[in-house]
């Protein structure tokens, strides 16, 4: 007959298994104001709870309900759940094992931040948002499957995911946030979905591994530092789609030996490394350039792209 659990209901108890029934429909987390950490969850800091089995009755995942559980190795998700709220299971550093569901559709902000035992993650097939280092801190995260439902996925979402080795952006995604693969420095490969308008600043930076990069024929805006330090990256072809790359984006690029930008009638607008050039760290060999470039010839600018 339980129908809810209230805040901080279990906190620092030593459980170790626990199976949410159906009939359970709310998990309440405990808010209070001007603290750097506003929430307290109902089974927060449960340090020898291993495994956990969540029935059909709840909606959401309220916010830090399993914060810092950190012997926990396995979590099945209930189908009815539709939103995992912010830290729900962030510092949960055994976890490896996780079971979405069919039924989640919003991952929120650092969810799963710090998961550090996760080695892969194949997400459900209603996802549609990942919030903000949702997966951030993942360090052992080496294969990334995202569904083709997710519309947006947010800023340092899966930062420092040091393992993870490639990534493809679904064609359904629109918005990406910033920063979100930056410091994945195993990360060899990334595809980017038609839908994404905007690689914005830093998406990539750090990814010092990286040796091919797939830019989607609708990106119009590579934003700064959007490629910095990839060291490894010998070759890009920038689409015809693309009317401006901003300042810093191939900084310290120094494996960069051929780059192409597309043809096409619509000039295309290049930044600076400040006061170097946009490609200084380039050791370029081919450079093909299929339409007219924009750029300032200052010295402030490093006079040219070259």
């Amino acid at each position: 007959g339980l129908t809810s659990i209230g805040e901080r209901a279990f906190m620092y108890t030593a459980i170790k298994s626990l199976t949410i029934p159906n009939t359970v429909t709310i998990i309440n987390s405990y808010y209070y104001q001007y603290a750097n950490d506003p929430y307290q969850g109902a089974f927060e800091n449960c340090k020898n709870l291993t495994e956990i089995k969540i029935g059909d009755g709840l909606t959401y995942i309220d916010s830090e309900t399993f914060y810092g559980c950190t012997a926990l190795k396995s979590v099945t998700i209930g189908e009815s759940v539709a939103t995992i709220n912010s830290h729900a299971f962030a510092g949960c550093s055994a976890l490896v094992d996780i079971d979405f569901g069919s039924g989640v559709q919003t991952i929120n902000r650092y969810a799963f931040s710090g998961c550090k035992a996760l080695t892969e993650l194949e997400l459900g097939s209603a996802v549609q948002s990942i919030g903000d280092y949702a997966f951030s801190g993942c360090n052992n995260l080496a294969e990334a499957t995202l569904g083709d439902s997710v519309t947006s996925i947010g800023t340092e979402a899966f930062s420092n995911c040091t393992t993870l080795g490639n990534i493809v952006i679904p064609n359904a995604v629109t918005s990406l946030g910033s920063r979100t693969f930056s410091g994945c420095s195993s990360l060899k490969s990334a595809e980017i979905g038609a839908g994404v308008t905007t690689i914005n600043e830093a998406t990539f930076s750090g990814c010092s591994a990286m040796t091919s990069i797939t830019i989607g024929d609708n990106v119009k805006t590579i934003g700064k530092n959007a490629f910095y330090d990839c060291s490894a990256l010998a070759e890009i072809s920038i689409p015809q789609s693309v009317t401006k790359i901003a300042d810093y984006v191939f900084d310290n690029c120094s494996s960069l030996t051929d780059v192409v930008i597309e043809n096409d009638s619509t000039a295309l607008s290049l930044g600076s490394n400040g006061a170097s050039p946009l490609f200084a760290d380039c050791p370029l060999d081919s450079m093909y350039i299929g339409r007219k470039i924009n750029y300032s010839t200052l010295s402030s600018y490093g006079y040219s792209p070259f």
